[in-house]
Parts: C-alpha cells; structure tokens; sequence
C-alpha cells in the first residue's frame, strides 16, 4: 500500500499545481482592468498618460465567455490616431485615386486614337510577278528586324540594368522595335493578301487594286475588322475561279489562327472545290499539305465549337437542378 501511496503521489501534485495556476491565472485577468484604471489614475494626477491606455480601450475577455466564465490573460489596446495623420492619408488616397483615373483615360484615348487610324495604302502591285516580289521583300525586312530585336534584348540584358521581375519595360527601345516587328509581320501577310488581290483583278479584267478594295486597314494584321475581309476575299476569289489567290488567303488565315473565324458556308465552297481539284492532281507543290491543315484547323474547330456547347448545355442543366432542389427539395 506504501508503494501505491508513491506513485499516485506526482498525479496528486500536478493536478493541485495545475488548479493553483488556474486560480492565479483568473484572479490576474480580473485585476487587471482595476490595474489599468489606477495607472491611468496615478498617471493624469501627475499630469501624464501612456497614449492607448485609456480605462475604455481596455476590454475584458471575461465577460465575453458564456456564463461570465473567467478566461485566461488577454486584453486588446485600441492604437489612437491624430486627425492630422488620418487626413494625410485620406488625401495621398485621393492623389493615387486620380493619378489611377488619369493613367486609365490616357490608355483609353490612346487605345481609340490608335483603332481610329488609317494609315495610307501602298501602291497596288502592278501584276503577280510585282506581288510576288513585294512578298520576298517583305520577309527579307521582317528578317531584319527580327535579328535587330535579338540585338537589342541581348545588349538590354547586358546592360546590368535587366530585371527578370520588370523584364524590359526600363527600356523603351526594346518595346519601339517589337513594335517595328509587329508591323513587318503584317507586311508580310500583306504581301501574300495583295498577291491573291493581283491575280482576282487579272482574271476579271479589272484594273490594279490593292486591299483597300476589300476595306482592309494596313499594319492592322488580321485582327478586329480586317477578319471578315479574308471571307470576302475568299469568296471573290472562289466566284472568279482564281486557285493561287484562295490558297493565299488560306495561308494567311492559317497562319494567324483565323480559319474558325471565316465564314463557314465560304470556307466550305472554297475547301471542297480544292479537295475535288487536289483529287485530280491540278494543285501545285506545296498546295495539298496547306489544304490539309486547313481542313485539320477546320476540325478542330468544329470540335472546339462541339465541346462548348456541351459544356453549356451541362452548365444550364446544373443550373436548372440546383433550382429545382431549391424550391422543391427536402
């Protein structure tokens, strides 16, 4: 029984340690408000008071607890601010709410200042054989400009200025000739545009006309407007039986991803009248692959189309459960 007596002796001592901390604990949490109040006191009859300490600013924890059980040692100080400060920092918020607002309208002016511009057309080629010079110079420039920007981001990197987390905005001639680049690349889809324009006005007769004849916006790309021209100027060609000028326009629309955004009905002329001639044999070298992609892009897209419908019809159907469930669920 001595024995026993031993061992049960520590858990004993714990729990009467532990019930004297508890008691310690509460009786600390409940002075401490009367603690605060009598510094607070003290402190104005000496003329002075910690700012923060003020007796209402001091919240007891204890009666908050169900019951007005006591709880353990936490209160919260209420930090004062001078109105002087809160007034500055109200005012640096309205100067940055402006500058915002002005940063935002000078990018949107910018945006339709750009969008609104027509710069003047080139001459029209005088024949094919003139396009198809225009084209090789054209890829001969976008060449060189692509190697100047290489240059131009290399010596950016080099200069001991480049961040990896800005990239290059510190430098405005790496954005002057991306610029510069963009406008090559359209050049060179152009070119090919205004070489299926060339042989459409030979085969009508017609005289020498450029892509304004089809309302197209130079140094644009295919982009906004000028991606409804390429449907028009597929069909024109398809009317006119031109072949070279329909795998032109084809090109440029594969190129630039814009196969799903020609008219359905014209692309459809247009890819079986090919099909029917690359069957016999009568399309040039180089011809076949192109109309093979064209057809893959045709399909993907209309898998594309397939795919969000579906995820439509199911997102609708989720819907409709949802509100059923709603107002007729258990």
């Amino acid at each position: 029984s001595r024995r026993r007596d031993t061992r049960a002796r520590p858990a004993k001592t714990a729990m009467f340690a532990q019930a004297a901390s508890a008691r310690v604990a509460t009786q600390f949490a409940s002075a401490l408000p009367a603690a605060l109040a009598s510094r607070r006191r003290s402190s104005e009859s000496r003329g002075w008071c910690p700012p923060g300490l003020d007796s209402h600013n001091v919240e007891d924890a204890s009666s908050s607890r169900p019951g007005g059980a006591p709880a353990p040692f936490l209160f919260r100080v209420v930090a004062k601010r001078s109105a002087k400060k809160a007034m500055a920092r109200k005012l640096d918020k309205r100067d940055d709410v402006r500058d915002m607002q002005k940063m935002i309208s000078d990018r949107v002016a910018a945006e339709e200042a750009e969008a609104s511009y027509r710069p003047e057309p080139p001459p029209a080629p005088r024949d094919p054989a003139d396009a198809a010079r225009r084209i090789l110079a054209a890829q001969g420039t976008f060449q060189e400009v692509l190697a100047r920007m290489k240059d131009v981001k290399q010596a950016a990197m080099d200069s001991g200025r480049f961040s990896s987390v800005s990239g290059y905005k510190a430098f405005p001639e790496v954005a002057v000739v991306v610029k510069d680049l963009g406008v090559a690349k359209s050049a060179v889809y152009e070119a090919h545009l205004e070489r299926a324009v060339a042989l459409l006005v030979q085969a009508k007769g017609e005289p020498p006309a450029n892509l304004s004849k089809f309302d197209w916006v130079y140094q644009k790309g295919v982009s906004g407007g000028n991606v409804r021209c390429l449907s028009f100027m597929l069909a024109a060609c398809h009317k006119a039986n031109v072949i070279p000028g329909m795998m032109e326009v084809l090109r440029v629309a594969l190129e630039n991803e814009a196969v799903a955004v020609v008219d359905e009905k014209i692309l459809a002329r247009a890819v079986a009248t090919l099909v029917d001639l690359d069957e016999m044999g009568l399309l040039d070298e180089g011809e076949p692959q192109l109309l093979a992609a064209v057809r893959d892009a045709m399909a993907a897209a209309v898998a594309a189309a397939a795919a969000a419908d579906a995820a439509a019809a199911f997102a609708v159907d989720a819907e409709a459960e949802a509100a059923f469930e709603k107002n007729f669920g258990n």
